[in-house]
């Protein structure tokens, strides 16, 4: 047992901290970090990351299923919750999906986000979305439509699917 403790801390002192694109493709180092919830349980509360990227490269399922599953959750869910800012292009949304698709097809996932269906709140910058400034929605967007931040672009270069915006109330 100290034999295999010795081991995932040599295995954890060999993640490269300063390259989050590496982190976010070692699958392995994030299993060992973060083991499924419940994993004695035959039915996990929720879908992870991992679960995800497990479905996907095993084509047990395909981003773009998923994704159809997502906006009939928002369909069901939001006129009730009212969760959602900012509903993104269906279109534009499905063709991410079919990019990673197509990725995982080839078996070339840009990382374990490579088709996750993402919200975002409602504070960041997207490129031509409505964020809540100054106390009205409209009020940042003529002075920010076509800046992104930072993990906007992060997500958007690990394949994440980026859905819409959510409610920061």
């Amino acid at each position: 047992q100290q034999q295999q403790q010795e081991q995932q801390q040599s295995q954890q002192s060999q993640v490269n901290w300063t390259d989050p694109s590496a982190l976010l493709r070692d699958v392995d180092f994030w299993q060992r970090q973060f083991p499924p919830p419940n994993s004695g349980s035959s039915v996990p509360p929720y879908y992870s990351t991992l679960d995800y990227h497990k479905l996907y490269s095993s084509q047990t399922a395909t981003p773009s299923k998923v994704l159809e599953r997502v906006f009939q959750a928002i369909q069901d869910w939001d006129p009730t919750l009212k969760f959602m800012a900012y509903h993104a292009d269906d279109e534009s949304v499905r063709q991410q999906a079919q990019e990673s698709d197509a990725r995982f097809q080839n078996q070339q996932p840009r990382s374990v986000l490579d088709g996750v269906p993402v919200l975002l709140k409602d504070m960041l910058y997207v490129p031509n979305v409505p964020i809540m400034c100054d106390g009205t929605r409209d009020a940042c967007v003529a002075n920010h439509q076509n800046e992104e931040d930072y993990v906007v672009t992060a997500l958007r270069q690990a394949g994440a699917i980026i859905v819409g915006t959510t409610v920061s109330t």
